[in-house]
């Protein structure tokens, strides 16, 4: 604006009707006189476009990352807890002797004869059918060993009673022999289960799981056997 020009200017409170004002009219008709972009429908749909999309979801709302991260959290959350809450499998040998120590300590005293049909019972009982005589039993049950069912059962030997546990479902990846906690032992892994020997001397262990073997599982032959 000139200074020349300056008079024409409204003042703040005065009337911009138009009907008695040849300056409003004038200023009106230049604005209205200049002329639109030549580009201005194509920014205009080029806006709708994007904000219709928007709308649709194509771009990511920040609501809906701060969901995903939160679901990403608790998953990892809870499958720390059921890690930590779900304990390791414990090796057969270490669960056999613990419970040979601590929770049926005198089994291997006993001295009286358990009928073949209480053995065939109580082996039934865990799911295992024996077709076979059983061999003498002085001792016979069902206990926990860790996570799993086992036949718990004793047998007097020459060379001193003998405790066994049978796992049915649980087969070993290997047969072996081992001395632990004052103990002879060995773990058979048989077609559906295991058996466990644990004694003060190995010197019974051959003839007893040849003999079980055939009690427990006819014609067959231990896995690993050598």
């Amino acid at each position: 604006m000139s200074f020349d020009d300056r008079d024409k200017v409204l003042p703040f409170r005065a009337s911009h009707d138009g009907g008695d004002d040849p300056v409003f009219e004038a200023r009106l008709r230049r604005t209205l006189a200049v002329a639109a972009p030549a580009d201005l429908e194509e920014r205009i749909l080029l806006r709708q476009t994007t904000a219709a999309r928007r709308e649709a979801g194509v771009a990511p709302r920040p609501w809906m990352a701060w969901r995903a991260a939160a679901v990403l959290a608790l998953s990892v959350a809870t499958a720390g807890l059921f890690i930590v809450a779900t304990p390791p499998v414990q090796a057969l040998p270490e669960l056999a002797i613990d419970h040979t120590l601590h929770h049926e300590p005198g089994a291997t005293a006993r001295t009286a004869r358990v009928s073949p049909s209480q053995v065939r019972a109580l082996f039934a009982r865990g799911g295992v059918l024996l077709d076979a005589q059983p061999p003498v039993v002085h001792y016979i049950n069902l206990c926990d060993l860790g996570r799993d069912l086992s036949v718990h059962f004793v047998s007097r030997q020459p060379g001193g009673p003998v405790t066994l546990y049978y796992v049915p479902g649980r087969v070993e990846s290997m047969r072996m022999d081992f001395r632990q906690g004052g103990f002879s032992g060995r773990s058979v892994p048989l077609a559906r289960g295991s058996l466990l020997l644990l004694a003060d001397s190995d010197a019974d262990f051959d003839r007893l799981e040849s003999l079980w073997q055939q009690a427990i599982e006819p014609g067959g032959s231990a896995r690993g056997d050598r």
